[in-house]
């Protein structure tokens, strides 16, 4: 009887810790805040150095345009457990192009001058975490990028009409840039808010492409390292 008598008392505290654990579940933190470090290697499918032809050319060496360090933070949304919608945005100050110029004496001398820029990354990609213990995940993610953005270019080509005269030219401008959509997929361990990630970028969508190989593979493996300031 005496039993009888707690049983309603159990049930009450039962329902209310089963209440509590869902309030906690539905008030669980899905936004994230992180910074972090890329360093990209060599391409593993190297391209041909190549020359926009005008009368101002314009020459690049892909690796050089696209290797190197880079800082980033990324914001993260996780709309199912384990399950992120992640941006990121890099920022690289990196060699561009060479850009034929003239010194500055009127001996019809030209030289090759170095541009660089400041070159933006915008990553959008899902993330699977796969939970090994308390604040340890591998995980893995696949997504797209906007890469390259900062890398316009301008030359300037005259054209000959003889029916005009001595005076029978024009100027045409061509307007362009290096910017290209990679697909980027990768595999990476988070432990306590330390992410390190290895992975690739790949297409071949891009502008770098020249005569012989306009539309060469691009692999692009890159690395890495970041830290989650905050979680909300």
């Amino acid at each position: 009887m005496l039993k009888a008598k707690y049983l309603p008392l159990f049930f009450l505290i039962l329902h209310s810790a089963f209440g509590l654990s869902q309030e906690q579940e539905t008030k669980r933190k899905k936004f994230s805040f992180s910074i972090g470090t890329e360093y990209r290697i060599t391409t593993i499918r190297e391209l041909e150095p190549g020359l926009i032809m005008s009368l101002a050319p314009v020459s690049f060496n892909t690796d050089d345009m696209l290797i190197g360090p880079s800082i980033n933070y990324e914001l993260g949304w996780e709309f199912v457990k384990n399950w992120s919608f992640n941006f990121s945005h890099s920022l690289r100050y990196n060699f561009v192009y060479n850009e034929r110029a003239n010194v500055p004496n009127n001996l019809e001398i030209t030289y090759d001058k170095p541009i660089y820029r400041l070159i933006m990354d915008y990553n959008f990609y899902i993330e699977k975490h796969f939970m090994l213990s308390q604040g340890k995940s591998l995980y893995v993610r696949f997504g797209t990028s906007i890469a390259n953005t900062g890398t316009r270019y301008a030359t300037t080509q005259f054209l000959d009409i003889p029916e005009l005269g001595e005076f029978g030219s024009i100027a045409t401008r061509r307007d362009g840039n290096f910017t290209w959509y990679p697909t980027n997929a990768a595999l990476g361990y988070e432990s306590n808010g330390i992410s390190f990630t290895g992975g690739i970028y790949f297409s071949t969508q891009h502008e770098f492409g020249t005569t012989t190989r306009p539309n060469a593979s691009i692999i692009l493996p890159y690395f890495n390292l970041s830290y989650r300031l905050k979680k909300f």
